[in-house]
């Protein structure tokens, strides 16, 4: 009759829709249940050698580490900066 109908195979029975949609809900609880692994982030050889350089200069001071464009192209924030080399110091030690 038409041409681009699509057919339409039997469908299953209601019974065994319920079962499989229940079952899929188990496995999906309990795969939410398991504990999740944390992805661990470590700090870059080049990231690592720009900390170096901009903590050589300033030290602690994360203000001044902030206005320098040179050494902080990306313009990071003091908070920003003092993440990364907490961060950085913690990978460094171990």
């Amino acid at each position: 009759m038409y041409k681009y109908r699509l057919k339409w195979e039997k469908q299953p029975p209601l019974s065994k829709v319920r079962h499989l949609k229940r079952s899929l809900m188990v496995e999906l609880l309990v795969k939410a249940s398991q504990p999740t692994i944390p992805n661990i982030r470590h700090t870059s050889a080049i990231e690592a050698q720009w900390l170096e350089k901009i903590m050589d200069k300033y030290g602690d001071d994360y203000d001044k580490m902030m206005w320098d464009k040179e050494l902080n192209p990306m313009q990071h924030t003091p908070a920003q900066l003092k993440r990364k080399i907490k961060k950085w110091r913690e990978t460094r030690a171990s």
